[in-house]
C-alpha cells in the first residue's frame, strides 16, 4: 500500500470544488493532539476500512512521517484483495471441489454468496451466474484488516485465498475488453477480470449471452478474440 499525499477531498464550497489535504489538524481535528501509537493505528485502520483514502493520506502524512512507522502501519493493514471472474456451472463445480479440500467448511449463506472457512477466517465466494441472458461475474475476496477485524487464522486465510487465485489463473485468461453499449467507441482493454475457456465456448454457442459485472448494466465484457470477430 502506498499513501498518495496529493489526495483531494470535497470542499465545503459546494459540489465540483475540492481542497487539497494540507493540514490534518485543521481538516481532521479528531487526530490532533497527542495520541498513543496504538490508538493512531486503530483510528487509521477504521478509516482505511471505510475506504476514505483522502483522510488516510492526511493522517499518514501527519502521524507516520518516519519510514519505520509507515512500514509498521502497512503491515498492520495486512491483506485486502479480490479476484473477479466469469465461470460456468461446470467451472464452479470444479472450483468448489478444489476449495472444499482446502477449507475447514463451506458456508452457503445464500444462493449467490458462499464462504470458505479456515479457522476463524473466511474467503468470500460470490457465484458467477446466468440471469436473463446475462452471465454475471463472480469473485473470491478476502479482508484480514481494518477496524474490528482480528483473526487468529489470518495467515491461513491469506494462504487459502492465494491458492484459490492461483488455481483460477492457471486455466482462466484476463484478455478481455469492456464497452458501454450506449457510448460509441467506448471499448477498452481490461485486465482485472478473468474468463474460463468454457465461457468463451458458451459465448460462441449463444451469441445473445452477455458478460456483465452488474445485472442490466450497459457495460458488457467480451473476450478479446470474440470482440475482434464481431468487429
Amino acid at each position: 500500500m502506498q499513501f498518495n499525499y496529493s489526495c483531494r477531498v470535497p470542499s465545503r464550497g459546494g459540489a465540483g470544488k475540492s481542497d487539497s489535504v494540507k493540514s490534518p489538524r485543521k481538516n481532521f481535528p479528531e487526530f490532533s493532539g497527542s495520541l498513543r501509537f496504538s490508538e493512531k493505528l486503530r483510528r487509521v485502520s477504521m478509516l482505511w476500512n471505510s475506504g476514505n483514502e483522502a483522510v488516510i493520506a492526511a493522517v499518514a502524512d501527519y502521524s507516520y512521517r518516519r519510514r519505520r512507522d509507515t512500514e509498521l502501519l502497512c503491515k498492520r493493514f495486512s491483506m485486502r484483495s479480490e479476484f473477479q471472474f466469469f465461470m460456468t456451472a461446470e467451472d464452479e463445480a470444479e472450483f468448489v471441489s478444489f476449495a472444499e479440500d482446502l477449507s475447514d467448511r463451506v458456508d452457503r449463506e445464500s444462493d449467490t454468496q458462499w464462504f470458505f472457512w479456515i479457522g476463524d477466517c473466511s474467503v468470500q465466494f460470490l457465484r458467477s451466474r446466468i440471469r436473463r441472458r446475462e452471465l454475471i461475474s463472480g469473485r473470491v475476496a478476502l479482508a484480514t484488516s481494518g477496524f474490528e477485524l482480528a483473526f487468529d487464522s489470518a495467515a491461513e486465510g491469506e494462504r487459502l485465498f492465494k491458492r484459490l487465485r492461483a488455481w483460477l489463473k492457471k486455466s482462466y485468461i484476463n484478455e478481455l475488453t469492456c464497452r458501454n453499449t450506449r457510448i460509441e467507441n467506448s471499448k477498452m482493454e481490461i485486465k482485472n477480470f478473468w474468463v474460463s475457456s468454457r465461457v468463451i465456448a458458451l459465448l460462441r454457442q449463444e451469441p445473445d449471452l452477455s458478460l456483465k459485472q452488474i445485472p442490466e448494466s450497459f457495460v458488457v465484457f467480451e473476450p478479446k478474440q470474440e470482440a475482434q470477430v464481431q468487429d
